[in-house]
């Protein structure tokens, strides 16, 4: 379309001006349609990039002010234990699932995350059952554990792999949608699976593509 424009503006019996401007103008067209081609995908990789630097600085930051080390973890991570999933929750179960409660939402306003899910009763394959507090109608707790893919924040293969790797922190992508954090928490055999939205990074790549 562009080029047979340019033919028309050619043949047609402008003044040279306005051939001149008009050569001008479908080049630069060209030219930024081109350039935002090849610019585009390295401009979302260096946004992905930036926001996994950010979630890595938060953890760094919150573990030098020993934020992982106040909250009764191990604890927590008994509550995904067969036994306690098959039995009714006690008044010490409902207690502690309340305070992990607030201990993950703590964590997701130091973290910025969209969602703080800790996996407890890890088995030496790396294998574990997210611990799911749930709030009844009456207002009371208590403790479901689920593997479903369902429950917010999975997968979790990162957690897998930040437990048998020596106990550090595994940085990831969750696909485009996500970046991801699994901290291994000491003494606990438990895993938190740290999630953060990015979403508006594809967004906002879409809008600079159609513009």
């Amino acid at each position: 379309m562009k080029a047979t424009v340019l033919r028309l503006l050619l043949r047609r019996n402008f003044g040279l001006r306005a051939r001149i401007l008009g050569v001008v103008v479908i080049t630069t067209t060209v030219t930024l349609g081109v350039a935002a081609l090849l610019l585009l995908p390295r401009l979302e990789n260096s946004l992905r990039q930036a926001a996994m630097k950010t979630l890595e600085n938060e953890v760094a930051s919150a573990s030098r002010d020993h934020v992982f080390e106040r909250a009764a973890w191990k604890q927590y991570s008994e509550l995904a234990s067969p036994e306690t999933r098959k039995s009714a929750a006690g008044k010490k179960e409902r207690q502690l699932a309340t305070t992990l409660i607030k201990d993950e939402a703590s964590l997701r306003e130091r973290l910025g995350a969209t969602t703080v899910t800790l996996i407890g009763y890890i088995d030496q394959l790396g294998y574990g059952h997210p611990v799911v507090p749930v709030v009844s109608a009456d207002g009371s707790t208590a403790v479901a554990s689920s593997t479903s893919d369902a429950l917010a924040g999975a997968p979790y293969d990162d957690v897998r792999t930040a437990y048998l790797s020596q106990r550090r922190a595994v940085f990831s992508f969750g696909g485009n949608s996500q970046v991801r954090a699994a901290i291994p928490l000491k003494g606990a055999d438990a895993v938190l699976a740290v999630r953060k939205s990015i979403d508006e990074i594809p967004t906002a790549v879409a809008t600079v593509r159609r513009s």
